[in-house]
């Protein structure tokens, strides 16, 4: 069987990814009992609003979008032949979606401006159009909006996994791999006699070297504080 020709270029960019710069991962636990307990109590108005569910991914995304504006050299693009780096001005957020042809990534741009609500519902519809390829209310997914990504997310979690090493699509420089939540230990509340369930995430930060640092493939290279930087901002 002939591999689709999606799948084919994006093993090509994979590969690609991976030669241009050198990528390190970091993992960090992460506690999400207050977006568990406010999804609660707000998905029912957001659906009555925007009749979609809402996800956990929003909430990531938004917290994403927020820590670009503060560390913006994760907010960037790598031009290896030209030697420079663009800092963007907007944050344009690149989400995995695994279509029936292969992997894909719909970006919802100016996610930096949004408010929940408004990535909740832009995330749903650039994915649902990605998933089918087919035309929905809205239309199908264009050419130009899997392009001009400033910054990946991809949600591992979906399917179990509680941490992975994603590569980075070039020429950004940083992917976050949210991992599976989970309930590893029960605390205790402020109230007496209240248990308190707490529940985790694991969150996978990549990041490729590429900037005035150390040495690397031959080029000016360095970047590692910033992958722990961000992790307190997000």
């Amino acid at each position: 069987m002939k591999a689709h020709r999606i799948r084919s270029v994006n093993a090509a960019r994979m590969r690609e990814s991976l030669d241009t710069s050198t990528q390190l991962t970091q993992v960090h636990e992460v506690d999400v009992s207050a977006i568990v307990r406010l999804r609660a109590r707000t998905k029912a108005s957001v659906v009555a609003t925007n009749g979609v569910n809402l996800t956990y991914l929003p909430f990531i995304a938004l917290a994403v979008a927020e820590a670009l504006k503060a560390y913006s050299m994760l907010n960037a693009s790598f031009d290896e032949a030209a030697g420079t780096i663009t800092y963007h001005d907007a944050e344009h957020l690149a989400f995995a979606v695994d279509s029936r042809k292969g992997l894909l990534v719909p970006v919802v741009r100016d996610a930096g401006t949004l408010s929940l609500a408004g990535l909740d519902a832009g995330i749903s519809d650039v994915a649902s159009r990605t998933r089918t390829r087919t035309r929905t209310r809205n239309g199908t997914i264009k050419a130009d909006e899997l392009s001009g990504g400033t910054f990946s997310i991809t949600n591992i979690g979906s399917v179990g996994a509680l941490f992975d090493t994603p590569i980075i699509n070039s020429p950004q420089v940083g992917i976050l791999g949210v991992g599976a939540m989970c309930w590893p230990y029960a605390g205790a509340d402020s109230r007496p006699g209240l248990a308190l369930v707490r529940r985790w995430s694991g969150a996978g930060l990549v990041l490729a070297w590429c900037w005035p640092g150390v040495r690397s493939r031959g080029r000016s290279t360095g970047q590692g504080p910033a992958c722990g930087i961000c992790r307190h901002g997000l």
